[in-house]
């Protein structure tokens, strides 16, 4: 009977003991008791939500665009990128237009010179492939027609006359035209021959766009242009001859596929026998009976380069500026009068 009673102390002391612990109103002062976790409700911040929720949108999209265009691959370049300036030679109008760019340019340049053999040209190209420079701008058919060879860099072309033949926008580059306004120099050329009318241009293959900018720019001073393609330089002369009698003039562009040294001077030289009037696109072949010189100024081409940078699209686009010489000696000989023509546009060839 003792027994039970001590057990039953014991169990009924135990159990108010317990109690006291778990409610956390007694109990030993070195009993430890751990906390179960608890689930504490933070404040949300709307500002950082909403930033969350545009980046996540944010990276749809550019998933979205890479899937569909390729070209969205390479995120919009921050303004400091640096970019590599390529040329395969080194002329006076090609310095005005390097500088052109470095001065607009927001950003470190690094300028490459093709030369010597294909292996040291494929060293430059690796090396520019290895740098951390986001834009490639390639001045010349060369440096153009090889910088398609470089992987996820933005590339941009000018001073390349045969941009279409050559395919570079629909490989991914952006450019800049050569060819002068033509807007100056038809105002220039009627001036000196209100009668003007009728004007041949004799190229090679795709040139479609330049040519339709030419004839729209002619079709405002009432001159009509006959374009014809040939394969090459005895094409071309030939071709000139059977104009001769139609056109009072023919304006050469820069299409050396179908131009050589000797075609020119000798077409040149045929022309003022017969009278023609005839735009080139080189100081020097005022000398060989050219009667205007124009050219797109370099450093205008320069500074459009840097512009078109912001432009992620693939095309061409023109320049306003140009340089203009009218020759007085051919002009003479032709029987135009040069009294309206400003006189730094008169060269004495």
């Amino acid at each position: 009977m003792c027994q039970r009673i001590i057990i039953g102390l014991f169990l009924s002391l135990y159990l108010l003991t317990a109690c006291s612990v778990l409610s956390g109103t007694g109990g030993p002062a070195n009993n430890k008791v751990v906390d179960e976790p608890k689930h504490v409700e933070s404040e949300v911040d709307p500002v950082a939500t909403e930033l969350i929720s545009q980046e996540k949108a944010a990276n749809n999209s550019v998933v979205q665009n890479k899937q569909s265009d390729p070209q969205a691959i390479l995120p919009a370049p921050p303004r400091n990128y640096s970019a590599a300036i390529i040329t395969g030679k080194m002329t006076s109008d090609y310095k005005q237009l390097i500088a052109a760019v470095e001065n607009h340019f927001d950003g470190d340049t690094s300028l490459y010179l093709l030369k010597g053999s294909r292996e040291s040209q494929q060293k430059t190209f690796d090396e520019i492939q290895a740098s951390s420079h986001h834009y490639v701008m390639a001045i010349g058919d060369l440096a153009a027609t090889s910088a398609l060879r470089l992987d996820n860099k933005t590339l941009m072309f000018s001073a390349v006359f045969n941009y279409q033949s050559d395919g570079l926008l629909e490989q991914g580059m952006q450019g800049v035209s050569m060819l002068p306004n033509p807007d100056h120099l038809f105002s220039l050329w009627a001036s000196l021959n209100p009668d003007l009318n009728t004007v041949a241009i004799i190229t090679g293959s795709g040139h479609e766009q330049q040519i339709s900018r030419v004839k729209q720019s002619a079709a405002k001073y009432g001159v009509k242009i006959i374009h014809r393609v040939v394969k090459n330089d005895k094409e071309m002369l030939y071709e000139s001859e059977l104009l001769f009698s139609t056109v009072q003039g023919y304006w050469l562009l820069p299409d050396h596929r179908v131009l050589s040294r000797r075609s020119m001077k000798e077409f040149l030289s045929r022309s003022l026998k017969k009278a023609k009037q005839v735009v080139v696109f080189d100081q020097q072949l005022l000398k060989y009976g050219g009667l205007i010189y124009i050219e797109a100024k370099p450093a205008d081409i320069g500074s459009a380069m840097v512009k078109q940078l912001a432009d992620s699209d693939s095309h061409i686009v023109f320049t306003r500026e140009t340089n203009m010489l009218v020759n007085a000696g051919v002009a003479k000989t032709l029987h135009l009068d040069t009294a309206n023509i400003p006189r730094n546009y008169i060269s004495h060839e």
